[in-house]
């Protein structure tokens, strides 16, 4: 396996390269892919009555999500969103529905649910991707918020899904030994079920 540091560089070289294939993708482009991948997620995904789903609201250059959480709140599924309380620990996810009024987080840039909401542990958990290889590895913005968040929910029942464009797979994405495969990836073409999970 190669140095930790030749991996760290690795992934901030392939890092720059997938942000810039994915803002060259057209909007246009990118409303249809959300729109088959959402469609996608509700035919291939075994979402139970009883599952809390963590999402995430879309950040520049993300697939959007909102279509997908809307229509999982109107199936009477508790949706929640993740709140970065500080750097270096993991996301907490609080309750989200329809209407909600979000607040930014001025550090992070993400929109989260107010203090108020109730905080809910998910049980199934949708991820943003920069990139992602055949075996569910994925690639990240470098925080380390969803690595920290799965190793603190490692143990409990969680099935976790990354939401990409088909064109951010790659070969292979370089992994350290925090690093661990999602159990499936939505694109706009196919559900991958990984091989690792």
């Amino acid at each position: 396996m190669p140095a930790r540091t030749e991996i760290t560089a690795q992934k901030s070289e392939m890092r720059q390269r997938m942000i810039a294939a994915r803002a060259r993708i057209p909007a246009r482009t990118a409303k249809r892919a959300a729109q088959e991948i959402s469609r996608q997620f509700m035919g291939s995904i075994p979402v139970k009555k009883w599952d809390i789903i963590g999402g995430y609201w879309p950040m520049t250059g993300e697939v959007d999500t909102v279509m997908l959480l809307e229509a999982l709140a109107e199936q009477g599924h508790k949706v929640t969103l993740p709140v970065a309380k500080k750097r270096g620990e993991p996301l907490i996810f609080r309750e989200w529905r329809p209407g909600l009024p979000l607040i930014r987080n001025p550090e992070l840039k993400i929109q989260e649910p107010p203090k108020g909401a109730q905080e809910l542990t998910p049980t199934l958990l949708i991820v943003p991707l920069l990139a992602f290889d055949a075996a569910g590895y994925r690639l990240g913005f470098g925080a380390g918020f969803y690595d920290r968040t799965l190793a603190a929910l490692a143990g409990k029942p969680l099935f976790t899904v990354g939401l990409a464009y088909a064109r951010q797979q790659v070969g292979y994405v370089p992994r350290e030994p925090h690093d661990h495969p999602l159990d499936c990836i939505i694109t706009e073409k196919r559900a991958l079920i990984t091989a690792e999970s």
